[in-house]
């Protein structure tokens, strides 16, 4: 491997298309130079699969687009210098490539903060919802998950897979944890069809089921 200490210009770089290719950069306050920094992005002849930002300076929620990547930001809990920003690029690509690894018969559940408000009608969200249903997954849960003064989605998807669609019982909590804070819990029997609910929105919740 030739490592290359210090360069001018990236353009002057080769890069490996058929390798994982990283870039970081420590930013020292993405406000202040978020602009300069995807100027000098878009002057690189290269899309890279991983942007990692550091020292971001970040301590409230804020959302930086990032061309076509799909971005995730700590805040600063301990001092400025403890936030990052992850851009990761093809993002729906490597979900697809995740779930072709597992064994169709095993039981999966897939739950988390996606990023995706699946209640957009967007070609994202319907690719990320034809992803999950071509691998059979059916998800549980159909309303808000986040609620702030300006905005209403549902970002935080539970699905799951081989596992009985009449046990799982779903619900939101209304907790000041999280961001959900005008919907008090409710819970739903499961009881419609596969294809029916494959198709419906998805909350963040607390999730229970024999198997």
């Amino acid at each position: 491997m030739k490592l290359i200490l210090v360069i001018d210009n990236l353009s002057d770089i080769v890069f490996n298309t058929n390798g994982l290719s990283i870039f970081h950069c420590n930013v020292r306050s993405i406000n202040l130079h978020f602009n300069e920094f995807l100027v000098y992005l878009n002057s690189i002849p290269h899309t890279f699969d991983l942007i990692i930002l550091t020292e971001t300076w970040l301590s409230v929620n804020l959302n930086f687009n990032i061309n076509v990547y799909k971005t995730y930001h700590s805040l600063g809990f301990l001092n400025k210098s403890d936030e990052i920003i992850l851009a990761i690029n093809n993002f729906l690509m490597g979900i697809d490539s995740y779930l072709s690894d597992i064994s169709i018969n095993d039981k999966v559940i897939i739950c988390g903060d996606m990023s995706i408000n699946i209640l957009d009608k967007s070609s994202e969200v319907s690719n990320y919802l034809n992803i999950t249903a071509s691998y059979n997954f059916i998800s549980c849960i159909d309303s808000y998950t986040r609620v702030t003064e300006t905005s209403m989605s549902c970002i935080d998807h539970i699905f799951i897979r081989n596992i009985d669609i009449s046990k799982p019982n779903s619900f939101v909590i209304k907790t000041d944890i999280t961001s959900l804070k005008a919907k008090e819990p409710n819970s739903s029997k499961i009881s419609k069809t596969e294809s029916e609910t494959v198709n419906n929105t998805l909350r963040q919740g607390l999730k229970t089921y024999n198997t």
